[in-house]
C-alpha cells in the first residue's frame, strides 16, 4: 500500500499536467512600471464599481463569512504555489453576497502582489464577444481564443444569463476555454450567483464543473445578501 501511494505521488509529480501547471506560473511581471501598467489595465476592465475593492474593506455582517474570509486571506500569500499545484477558483452562492468584490480584490493582489498576468470578463460580455467573433472573420475567433488562453489567471464573473439557461453553444464555448486552459496549466476563476453546488452543476453541466473543480478551491457564500444584513459583526 505504501509503495502504491509512493508511485501515485511520483506519477502526479511528473505528469504532463503537473509539469505544465508548474511552468505556467514561473513567469512573473517585473516590479515597477510593467506591474503598475498591468494593474491599471485590470482596474480599467473592472470599472469604477470594483476599483477600490480589497479583502480588508469587505464588510463582515454574518458569522458565516469569517471562516471563508480567513481561508481567502490564507490563500493570498501562497497563491502562485497553490495555483501551480491545482486548478481554478470557484466563488458561488446567493446574489449580493460580495463574490465579485472578493474576486476583484484577489485579482489585484495576483497582479500587484505576485506579478501574475490576469484578465477579467463579465460573463454576458464574453458570450457577446464569442457571438460576434463567430459571425465575422475566422481569424477573429482564433484571436479571441488566443487571448483567453494567454493570462495565467482568467476570471469570469457570473457566466449565467439573467434569465433562462446557457445555450448548447455557450456551454461548449466556455467548456472549451476551461479545458484548453486546464491542459496548459493555467487557472480559471469563476463567480456564479447560485445557491448550491448542485445548482451550479446543473447550470454549467456536470462534466464542465468536474473539470473546473478538479483541484480547484471553492468558496461558498451561503449567507444572506448584503441588503438583508442586520448589522455588522464585530
Amino acid at each position: 500500500m505504501e509503495v502504491e501511494r509512493g508511485l501515485s505521488r511520483i506519477t502526479e509529480e511528473f505528469s504532463p499536467e503537473a509539469n505544465s501547471r508548474k511552468s505556467a506560473f514561473e513567469k512573473r511581471i517585473p516590479k515597477g512600471e510593467e506591474r503598475e501598467f498591468a494593474l491599471k489595465k485590470l482596474l480599467w476592465s473592472l470599472g469604477k464599481r470594483y476599483e477600490h475593492c480589497t479583502l480588508q474593506n469587505y464588510t463582515i455582517y454574518h458569522e458565516l463569512q469569517r471562516p471563508i474570509m480567513q481561508r481567502l486571506f490564507d490563500f493570498v500569500p501562497e497563491m502562485p504555489d497553490l495555483l501551480s499545484q491545482s486548478g481554478g477558483l470557484l466563488l458561488f452562492g446567493h446574489p449580493g453576497t460580495g463574490k465579485d468584490h472578493v474576486l476583484a480584490a484577489l485579482l489585484k493582489l495576483a497582479v500587484y502582489g505576485h506579478g501574475l498576468s490576469v484578465e477579467w470578463f463579465d460573463g454576458g460580455s464574453l458570450f457577446d464577444l464569442f457571438h460576434y467573433a463567430a459571425k465575422s472573420e475566422e481569424s477573429d475567433l482564433k484571436n479571441l481564443n488566443d487571448r483567453l488562453g494567454k493570462p495565467q489567471i482568467l476570471a469570469i464573473s457570473d457566466p449565467q444569463p439573467p434569465k433562462g439557461s446557457l445555450s448548447d453553444s455557450q456551454v461548449r464555448r466556455i467548456r472549451d476555454v476551461i479545458d484548453r486552459r486546464y491542459r496548459a496549466g493555467l487557472s480559471t476563476w469563476i463567480t456564479t450567483n447560485l445557491d448550491t453546488r448542485q445548482h451550479t452543476e446543473s447550470l454549467l453541466t456536470t462534466p464542465l464543473m468536474q473539470r473546473l473543480r478538479e483541484g480547484s478551491r471553492q468558496f461558498e457564500f451561503n449567507w444572506p445578501p448584503y441588503r438583508d444584513r442586520i448589522k455588522p459583526v464585530v
